[in-house]
Formats: C-alpha cells, structure tokens, sequence
C-alpha cells in the first residue's frame, strides 16, 4: 500500500486557516475536513467562524467537497475518539474518491489524536499517512 500524503492545517482563531486550506484544496483536488470542537456543532455557525457561516450548509464550496461540518447538535457530545472515528471514515473517503484530506482547525486534542491515535486503541495513527502540518500565525 503506498503511503498517501494529508494536510493538517492548524493555528489560532482567526489566522486564515479556511481561505489557506479552500485555496489549497482547489488547487490540489482535496477534501476539507473539519478538525474544530466548535465547528462540528449545527446552529452556531455564525460565531464559530464556520466556512458556513451566513449561508446554507452543504456539502461543498466552490466544487471542494467539506465534511464534519454542522453535523452534531448541540445537545450531543463528541469525545476525541468519537472524532477519530468520523475523522478516520472521512479520510478513507477523501482517498477513496482521489481527493487529499486536508484537515482544518485549532483543536489541539483532535490534532493531536490525528497524529498519534486511532479511536479503537488510541495507539495507531490515521495511516498510512504522510502528514504535512501547516502552522498558520497572525
């Protein structure tokens, strides 16, 4: 199996993490998926800084496919694991339909989950899996 390259791209609110991964994914062919605690909830998209912020939420922007967007109420908690599970569905996905995934948000335990752990054990990475992570500062 050959090793498949992801994005992770992360930094602090309000940095450009979302115009810098639409960008990137358009101009690569990739997948965003959402790697924020806050932006995985409906009904807040106005002040969580979704991409879907004022708009309807669909599955794409611009011909770029967004997953794990708006898909929890508010009233459902999510644990890290629980994340990795979507998150891990979500890339196999992306790879599937020949996309990159391209993951985005400031959520350190989720990063770091996609880096370190898998759900079923919290030992094994999202693999195989060549990340470049992408700090983006103000």
């Amino acid at each position: 199996m050959s090793v498949k390259t992801s994005y992770i791209i992360t930094g602090p609110t309000a940095s450009g993490k979302s115009g810098f991964a639409h960008a990137l994914a358009q101009k690569i062919g990739g997948t965003i998926i959402n790697c924020d605690s806050v932006q995985i909830y409906r009904g807040i998209e106005n002040i969580s800084a979704s991409p879907f912020a004022g708009t309807a939420i669909t599955d794409t922007i611009d011909d770029v496919p967004y997953r794990l967007f708006s898909i929890l109420p508010l009233s459902q908690q999510i644990s890290v694991a629980d994340y990795i599970n979507l998150a891990h569905r979500e890339y196999d996905a992306a790879i599937s339909a020949g996309r990159v995934p391209i993951f985005v948000g400031g959520t350190g335990y989720y990063i770091n989950g996609l880096i370190n752990a898998d759900s079923s054990n919290m030992s094994n990475p999202i693999c195989p899996s060549k990340h470049i992570i992408i700090d983006i500062q103000n």
